[in-house]
């Protein structure tokens, strides 16, 4: 697949299951960053020429380090701690 129609993919996709969280009601930016995150990692995964044209790495660090940021945030809001 080429690069362009796999980032028209993936943008289609991230603005589907935003649409579908701002649908159910959604309010919390976390929410919405945790879903595209989790896309990035799901699509390229599947679809690796994304990574393969660019190398990616700092990125990927950076959103798995956001990513946890907010699981762990999340974690201590239902634990109480926070």
């Amino acid at each position: 697949m080429k690069p362009f129609t796999s980032l028209l993919i993936f943008s289609a996709l991230v603005a589907f299951l935003s649409s579908m969280l701002c649908f159910v009601g959604e309010q919390r930016p976390d929410a919405y960053f945790s879903v595209a995150i989790l896309l990035y990692f799901i699509y390229t995964s599947i679809d690796t020429s994304i990574r393969r044209r660019s190398k990616m790495l700092y990125l990927d660090i950076a959103l798995i380090a956001l990513f946890l940021a907010i699981v762990t945030y999340r974690i201590l809001q239902v634990l109480g701690v926070v």
